[in-house]
Order: structure tokens, then C-alpha cells, then sequence
């Protein structure tokens, strides 16, 4: 299943916007979304089922006027999601899209002006109060479960059948457990690396990168950002290594705090090769295939 998440969403005039600017935001919005349900698409249909869940935005209705470029590409993404449903329909795979209005996060509480944010400033709301992450997460979840409430159509009980026939095992849930290689994961969300470079600026995991992969403990597994396994193989500012004893103290604390807090977690190491800046390195060439 695929549930896409990813938004940007830049407070920005009409009248002070790009070409440029409008480009961004639909290709991280709407473009992002196409390539990633491309990617997933021939793993759901190999399967027989699958669901395929994005967030919009109810600003679609009513339009944002210091966001016509996020507000464009939330509109792009119900077309995009219902032809799909058409497309996919017929593989056993759901296509749906939930439309919350404002939801308080981190990201919306930097960016979006308090009279928008505070329930008594927030009229335009229904609920007279603006949403927190866990009313839409709900929803999320129940429209990616593998068993949906609907009523089967000809096709669905003709798979039914040919399951029980063959007696095939029932797919798992994303909320059942999972043996990997000896690993016991109690579901089967698992948390992509993505370097944030928060590590000290001589590569040393932060008091931040722990508590950042701690909130996200509950994850079935956790893949770490880029972690440098050399002087030689840094790439990037920032990005913690482990190659050093002060940087191995770093992660054994991390480490442990999301072994406290529950979770699973492994490393994801590295070595950034000729792409390297010598600037990084102390004037040293990158190590390279080529002479």
C-alpha cells in the first residue's frame, strides 16, 4: 500500500510569484505524488490488491489566496486520483484522497499566521477549531486496511472464491507483525532513510537526531539518514558519522533511547565516493573510479 503524505505548502503573493515558484510546489505536491504511485503500482498489481491513499487539502473549495500554487496542485491531485481509481479499479486497488482542512503541525505553526491557527480566529473551520495529526492519521489507516466495508462486486467475489478454492493464506494487514530475518517487527511500516544534517558540525549525532527517530519509534522498523563510514567517504554537512569513537557514543545514546522508547532501528551507511568536495575533506581529493 502507499499512503502519500509529502507537502510543501510556501505562503507566497500572486502578484510576488515565479514561474519557478508555481513549479516547485506542483512538482513537490502533485508531481511527487505521480512518480511515487508510478513506482508502487506494478508491486500492487502483482499482489491482486493494494491502496493507494494521498493527502489533499480542503482548500480546494475555497481557494487560498497567498496559496494559488498549493491550492492548483491539491485540485491536480483529486483529477489524478480518480482517473486512477478508474485505471486501477479493476487490479483490486483502491484509490482514495482525504481532504482535512488546516491540520496544526510543526511545519503549519511555523509558517502559518496564529489568527489562522487559533480556534476562536478560525471561523472558516466547520469544527470551529483547527485539526491535530491524530484525526486525520485515523483515517489514514482505516482506508488503507486490507478489508474495506463495501459491498463486493462481481469481480471481488470471483477473487474471494478463487482464494478459498485455492486456499490461499489471507494477505496480511500493514498493522500485522512481521518476521524479518529473525527481527520481529510489530507492523509493517517502515521508516525510509532521509538525512536532515542535524548532526555538530565534526559529524557528531545531536540530542535532536535522537529525539527525532525516538518520535518515531512506532514504526515496524527505522532506517537512519546517511551515516559516513570515513573521513573520506563525507559528502555532505552535518551528516553524522561512525567512524570515531565520540561518533559511536553519539549513536549508542540515540540507539538507545529508541530501544527504550519500543523501536527497531538500523544504520544506513555510507560513503559518498567521487561525488565528494575536497572542501570537506581538508583540501584531499575524493577517492573516484577514474584517475
Amino acid at each position: 500500500m502507499l499512503i502519500n503524505v509529502a507537502g510543501y505548502f510556501p505562503i507566497q503573493s500572486y502578484d510576488e510569484m515565479t514561474a519557478a515558484d508555481f513549479r516547485k510546489v506542483v512538482d513537490i505536491n502533485l508531481t511527487g505524488t505521480f512518480l511515487m504511485t508510478e513506482a508502487v503500482t506494478p508491486l500492487l498489481r502483482g499482489r491482486g490488491w493494494g491502496r493507494i491513499v494521498t493527502m489533499g487539502s480542503a482548500s480546494v473549495f475555497g481557494g487560498v489566496a497567498d496559496q494559488v500554487h498549493y491550492v492548483a496542485a491539491k485540485a491536480g491531485i483529486f483529477g489524478l486520483s480518480r482517473s486512477l481509481a478508474r485505471v486501477l479499479g479493476r487490479d483490486g486497488i483502491t484509490v482514495n484522497v482525504v481532504t482535512p482542512d488546516l491540520t496544526v503541525t510543526p511545519a503549519v505553526k511555523a509558517k502559518m499566521p496564529a489568527e489562522i491557527i487559533e480556534p476562536d480566529q478560525a471561523p472558516r473551520v466547520p469544527a470551529r477549531r483547527a485539526g491535530r495529526r491524530p484525526h486525520r492519521c485515523g483515517l489514514l489507516s482505516r482506508l488503507a486496511r486490507r478489508r474495506l466495508h463495501h459491498r463486493p462486486d462481481r469481480q471481488c467475489r470471483r477473487r474471494k472464491a478463487h482464494a478459498m478454492s485455492n486456499k490461499e493464506a489471507p494477505i496480511p494487514d500493514l498493522f500485522d507483525g512481521y518476521d524479518l530475518h529473525g527481527l520481529a517487527l510489530p507492523n509493517r511500516v517502515a521508516m525510509s532513510a532521509m538525512t536532515r544534517t542535524r548532526a555538530t558540525e565534526v559529524d557528531v549525532p545531536t540530542a535532536l537526531m535522537r529525539d527525532y527517530y525516538v518520535q518515531r519509534a512506532s514504526a515496524g522498523l527505522i532506517v537512519t539518514e546517511c551515516t559516513q563510514v570515513s573521513d573520506q567517504g563525507h559528502g555532505i554537512i552535518r551528516c553524522p558519522g561512525i567512524h570515531r569513537d565520540d561518533q559511536v557514543a553519539g549513536w549508542r545514546e540515540l540507539t538507545d533511547a529508541v530501544h527504550a522508547a519500543g523501536g527497531r532501528i538500523y544504520s544506513q551507511i555510507w560513503h559518498c565516493g567521487r561525488v565528494g568536495h575536497p572542501d570537506m575533506r581538508g583540501g584531499e581529493l575524493p577517492v573516484g573510479p577514474s584517475p
